[in-house]
């Protein structure tokens, strides 16, 4: 992997997104940004394509950085993916050739992907089936100022 490929957090999908971040704190002596709300117009599954809300947040220290995802719904963030691990988060400088390379040359199947307006890949999911349980989140690098303001103290920006 490339240094501009690099891992920069893990998810965590929660069922209560206050508790889990009081367990997190206490446990791993970690301090966490207040929850947002994430909204996703376009998010592309296998069987649909829909918009959702979802709820984060992550911790101060990093990276890498710990996400808590609240479950909701019933596709890719919905309680049946069981609690636990979610994805490993990586910076993608070309999110579109990248998935592209890895449905072609390594057989690897796209789960979910979300789309900028002007339908670039903004995040996509690859199927943690095709990595021993791993689900792979790449994240376009573009996203990166955003989610740096965020953490350091900004606000979140659409």
């Amino acid at each position: 992997m490339t240094a501009h490929r690099s891992f920069f957090h893990v998810a965590i999908l929660v069922d209560d997104l206050e508790k889990a971040i009081e367990r997190f704190t206490n446990v791993l002596e970690v301090d966490f940004l207040s929850p947002t709300l994430v909204h996703v117009d376009s998010l592309e599954e296998p069987d649909r394509t829909e918009s959702c809300d979802l709820r984060l947040t992550f911790s101060r220290q990093g990276p890498p950085y710990y996400e808590l995802l609240e479950a909701q719904g019933d596709g890719i963030f919905g309680l049946r993916q069981g609690l636990g691990v979610h994805h490993i988060g990586v910076w993608e400088p070309d999110a579109e050739f990248r998935v592209e390379q890895l449905v072609q040359a390594h057989g690897m199947r796209k789960e979910g992907v979300m789309f900028t307006p002007e339908k670039r890949i903004s995040v996509a999911y690859m199927d943690r089936r095709d990595l021993y349980g791993t689900r792979i989140e790449l994240v376009a690098e573009g996203r990166r100022p955003q989610l740096e303001s965020w953490l350091a103290g900004g606000p979140w920006l659409e």
